[in-house]
């Protein structure tokens, strides 16, 4: 159904509230489990391209700093800030 700006923004801005508040309290760190449970992000294969490099690994869920927390496949700790991220499986959690 069509939903007017005014609409929209009615909807969006007191759930915006709820995570702002979380954050000017606690930081990134009291909102990084929930986002990172919303995200479905934890335990995936990605491949992360940033700064003309890339790498594949198995995402762990968003840091407390706010990046992306990966475990390469070399098993090296890898903290994505910027870059592209491409899901490859999120169905076998990690597994090739």
């Amino acid at each position: 159904r069509p939903v007017s700006p005014a609409g929209f923004r009615a909807l969006l801005l007191p759930a915006l509230e709820k995570w702002l508040e979380r954050f000017f309290r606690g930081g990134v760190a009291a909102i990084c489990p929930a986002w990172t449970e919303w995200s479905g992000m934890a335990g995936a294969r990605v491949r992360v391209t940033a700064g003309g490099r890339t790498v594949e690994g198995t995402a762990r869920g968003i840091a407390a700093d706010g990046s992306l927390d990966v475990i390469d496949d070399r098993g090296h700790h890898v903290s994505v800030v910027a870059g592209d991220v491409i899901v490859l499986n999120r169905d076998r959690r990690g597994e090739r």
